[in-house]
């Protein structure tokens, strides 16, 4: 049985169902993943008869795939990956001098890369840092801690990002990736959720790209019921009609 590589955002995650509570229609629009209500990446291997090994995080962006990547290609025999949308931003912190990162467990195991990667997106900005979870944990053991104004001094300044060169930095990433993944004679698919994928030239790509447009412009907003992604039975839908018919037909 093939190994499947699933790398990505919280759009391949499909954890949002417990976000705001059981009056909140999120509750039944997504699946309850910790109750054994399968995810759409788990659906998707389960079809085409694959083990999957899946190191997709929430909000984590381009900046920590190279690391992910490396971190279970081995195992590898087919990878499906998300190009992720620009507005993703990390900081690299700790006193640790190793290649954990570099380790499957660093990325499986919340705690363990939480007390080093501090993540954000421009909506955290001028809110309380200090009595979030992630602030509380990367700060716990460190000798240097960040502050609050550190952490929105860096939000600040992605209001002054050139949008486009970022987007180009992620897709000579996934070109890179795409070579690599190439030498290593892995099956590989890409497709974007938002991000601006029809401003490249996919030809160059030694893997399939499974759209060419972002998927999110095929969907109403008010099917993105927590305010971001997409339901999950429409996710699976997506699963039958495109993911499944495309790496069929690839392979046929």
């Amino acid at each position: 049985m093939k190994n499947l590589l699933t790398l990505g955002t919280s759009h391949m995650t499909d954890m949002h169902y417990d976000q705001f509570g059981k009056d909140h229609s999120a509750w039944n629009s997504y699946v309850h993943y910790d109750k054994g209500e399968k995810r759409w990446v788990e659906y998707l291997a389960e079809k085409l008869n694959y083990n999957l090994i899946d190191m997709s995080i929430g909000s984590f962006g381009i900046d920590t795939y190279p690391q992910r990547l490396l971190s279970a290609v081995d195992k590898a025999d087919v990878a499906l990956i998300e190009i992720p949308d620009y507005n993703r931003h990390e900081i690299f912190l700790g006193d640790t001098d190793n290649n954990d990162s570099l380790q499957k467990k660093f990325w499986d195991v919340k705690d363990v890369r939480e007390a080093y990667v501090y993540k954000y997106t421009s909506g955290d900005y001028n809110t309380d840092h200090t009595k979030n979870k992630k602030f509380i944990k990367v700060n716990k053991d460190a000798e240097l801690k960040i502050t609050s104004k550190m952490v929105d001094n860096s939000i600040e300044l992605t209001a002054l990002t050139n949008v486009s060169l970022v987007e180009d930095k992620i897709w000579s990433t996934i070109v890179m990736m795409d070579g690599y993944l190439n030498s290593k004679g892995i099956e590989t698919y890409w497709f974007s959720w938002n991000f601006s994928i029809e401003r490249y030239d996919t030809s160059i790509l030694y893997g399939n790209i499974i759209d060419k447009s972002p998927l999110f412009k095929n969907y109403d907003r008010k099917l993105f019921v927590d305010g971001a992604h997409l339901i999950s039975e429409l996710w699976k839908e997506l699963v039958d009609s495109k993911f499944i018919k495309f790496m069929e037909n690839k392979n046929d």
